[in-house]
């Protein structure tokens, strides 16, 4: 009686103020996107497009149901949406991402769709109000996580200006940001709801016992299946959430003796399954089937349980540091002898580590740090609330400066990732610390240069590019041999390339026909460095492959802008390549 007490007292003193530190935080986040990371015309994408689709394909398409269905449209829309349908083994097309991402799109998507004209530009479902429909959708759900995550922290009793903080933290200090933002399609911030008002609804019941608390748990953990099955994974962290082994046997206790409630509560989950099999049987005849059945699963032998948390190709700690500190914040518990609590919070994480790091991609495909955790964020949260509020004043300023400093690294980097200066799926250690804090325009697509197997090309002609640090080199395209099947060209030289340096290197081909430029392309030359070996400031051989058009005739100048910050080079010559029939 006396926890309950205390725990209502607290809450009437701070719920007024729970809307108001979220509302702060969304316009924060706002006011970053628009004057820092950048807007996006384009929401919808990637796996976003799977979890989006359902709703132009029941209210603007019609063809939800795709049973023995062999229409020239239909199967023109399966395959420009690229992976989103897959074949079942009955023959029949399913979407095999999970519907709940929609449902929760889906006033939005209708608002858009009863208000929109008819003199719309682009793919019908997929034009710039749709795209701005679902990035509104994600900053509403992100407004409710982070509503939730107030009233969450506040049944542990902590301070709201502790929890200010962590609202702040957990929406500009995590990768939440570029999936609140750019992938807002993607199901992470609908997931991360969903997971936090079920946690907070079943923190609640196990502390009060109240019927209320336990039906809307059972409603946010039917939300969880239909978003994302793999999430079911948060029912190992009720040990956690109820407090104590006493909270937890009683409140099974107590649902054991008041079985109606119960089976309401099992039903309200049936009821979201039920609607998850419908959806499948609509659309293939077939109510049960794993819609990732082409994908290799999950690999338990073999988790990369190092590489899904330190690794600098999507490590959950190199890309979003401030979680770390949740492990510090164990230490409250140690010392305060809350064995139960460690524990427990400890073999959540263990166990969803071990999972997430068994799927055959462990780093999750295309996309900023470690996403498959985001869901879970407000788990990581409560310790670290908890290590602020137990912590002195020295203790909490430390914390706070962390906190920025984890805030500012997130926004550089969320930047970095928006403007292809960090690569979207092969970062490493060498091309991490290449692009530390750099947010210069040069550095875009530094790491995303391609390379290629000249096995597969034969060598046309290797020209000298004499004097080109001094005037423009311009080459006739009839030195070159078979130029008319000329594809890829190589610009290389040896140079000690600074990373100070602006100096643009600019390749133009003119029609000798009618000398018009029918390609002009330039790079920065720090682009000629070796991605990932290749160090600046040091002698060594630069090189850059361009792919050309085709054309019989041309003029191809290559020269250098910006000569006076002009690096040392020698050596350059310019080889030019066709493929191999």
């Amino acid at each position: 009686m006396e926890i309950k007490a205390d725990y209502a007292k607290f809450y009437v003193l701070g719920k007024l103020k729970f809307i108001w530190g979220a509302l702060l935080t969304l316009v924060l986040f706002i006011v970053s996107i628009n004057n820092y990371i950048g807007n996006t015309d384009l929401s919808i994408q990637a796996d976003g497009i799977g979890y989006y689709d359902y709703l132009p394909a029941t209210f603007i398409y019609h063809d939800l149901h795709r049973i023995h269905d062999t229409s020239a449209l239909k199967n023109a829309r399966i395959a420009e949406l690229n992976g989103t349908y897959v074949k079942t083994e009955n023959g029949n097309w399913v979407n095999k991402y999970a519907v709940g991402t929609a449902v929760l799109q889906l006033p939005f998507f209708l608002f858009t769709h009863i208000n929109q004209t008819n003199n719309l530009e682009g793919k019908p479902g997929y034009q710039l109000p749709y795209q701005k429909s679902v990035f509104y959708a994600a900053l509403f759900y992100l407004f409710a996580a982070l509503v939730f995550v107030f009233l969450l922290l506040s049944t542990y009793q902590i301070s709201p200006w502790i929890i200010g903080f962590i609202q702040l933290f957990l929406a500009l200090a995590t990768n939440l940001t570029h999936y609140a933002n750019v992938e807002a399609s993607f199901s992470h911030v609908y997931s991360l709801f969903a997971i936090t008002a079920f946690l907070y609804f079943a923190r609640k019941f196990f502390l009060e016992k109240q019927n209320s608390s336990f039906l809307w748990a059972s409603f946010f953990f039917g939300l969880i299946l239909i978003l994302r099955p793999v999430n079911l994974l948060i029912l190992t962290a009720l040990p956690f959430i109820s407090g104590s082994y006493a909270n937890m046997k009683a409140g099974f206790v107590y649902l054991y003796k008041r079985w109606f409630i119960t089976f309401i509560g099992v039903g309200i989950v049936a009821l979201f399954a039920f609607f998850l099999s419908f959806v499948w049987y609509i659309q293939c005849e077939q109510w049960f089937l794993n819609t990732y059945q082409n994908e290799d699963g999950f690999d338990f032998l073999n988790p990369q349980i190092f590489n899904i948390l330190f690794s600098y190709k999507k490590g959950l700690f190199v890309y979003t540091p401030i979680l770390f500190a949740s492990f510090f914040a164990t230490y409250i518990w140690i010392k305060s002898r809350q064995f139960y609590a460690l524990f427990t919070w400890l073999g959540f994480f263990v166990l969803l580590t071990y999972v997430l790091s068994s799927w055959w991609s462990w780093y999750y495909g295309c996309g900023y740090g470690l996403r498959a955790y985001i869901d879970y964020y407000a788990l990581f949260f409560i310790p670290i609330a908890l290590l602020v509020q137990a912590a002195n004043k020295w203790l909490r300023a430390t914390w706070v400066v962390f906190g920025f400093a984890c805030l500012y690294l997130n926004l550089v980097q969320t930047y970095q990732y928006k403007e292809y200066i960090l690569h979207w799926i092969d970062m490493d250690k060498a091309g991490y610390w290449k692009v530390f804090g750099e947010t210069e325009r040069k550095y875009k697509g530094i790491l995303w240069k391609r390379s290629y197997h000249l096995n597969d090309y034969i060598l046309s002609k290797k020209i000298e590019l004499e004097g080109i640090q001094a005037a423009m080199c311009r080459i006739s395209s009839s030195e070159i041999p078979n130029f008319w099947k000329v594809s890829l060209v190589e610009i290389s030289f040896q140079s000690n390339i600074r990373e100070a340096s602006n100096l643009l290197v600019y390749v133009k081909l003119k029609s000798i026909k009618d000398s018009v430029y029918y390609y002009d392309y330039h790079v920065p030359l720090i682009h000629f460095l070796d991605a990932t070996a290749g160090e600046f400031n040091t002698w060594q051989k630069a090189s850059y492959f361009l792919e050309i058009p085709a054309a019989p005739e041309a003029e191809i100048e290559v020269f250098l802008k910006d000569k006076h910050e002009l690096d040392s080079i020698s050596n350059a010559s310019i080889d030019f390549y066709y493929k191999v029939q």
